[in-house]
């Protein structure tokens, strides 16, 4: 009887084991894809003045929306307010916003932001 518990007892910490090295592989693997570029003089510029960096997204093509921009970290706006000559698909720009509040939504695929100041990434 104690034979078969301490067996039992081993299975399950090997077990305990296995997922341990595997969310700690995964874990490796998040962390290498976060690492980017070092910063420039004028990326430390922007960002110290409350601008984020992102890429214009065209998304015309599903129901009402029309141009997004992504994040750095992914996430998604739908922009108001943003000038014409930066509703490029992939061009990269900083900007300045705000959260539109009671702002309605017909893509909603973004949270919709106020645009306060744009400029193009050089």
């Amino acid at each position: 009887m104690l034979f078969i518990l301490s067996t039992c007892a081993n299975v399950d910490a090997q077990q305990r084991n296995k997922k341990k090295k595997k969310r700690s592989a995964k874990t490796h693997v998040v962390k290498k894809a976060i690492v980017q570029q070092p910063l420039t003089a004028s990326d430390k510029a922007h960002l110290s003045n409350g601008f984020f960096k992102v890429t214009v997204i065209d998304k015309r093509g599903l129901d009402g929306c029309r141009f997004l921009l992504k994040l750095e970290d992914h996430s998604t706006l739908e922009p108001i307010g943003l000038d014409e000559k930066f509703l490029v698909a992939g061009k990269k720009i900083w900007v300045k916003f705000a959260v539109a509040k009671n702002a309605m939504s017909v893509c909603m695929s973004g949270t919709p932001v106020n645009i306060s100041a744009a400029e193009s990434v050089e």
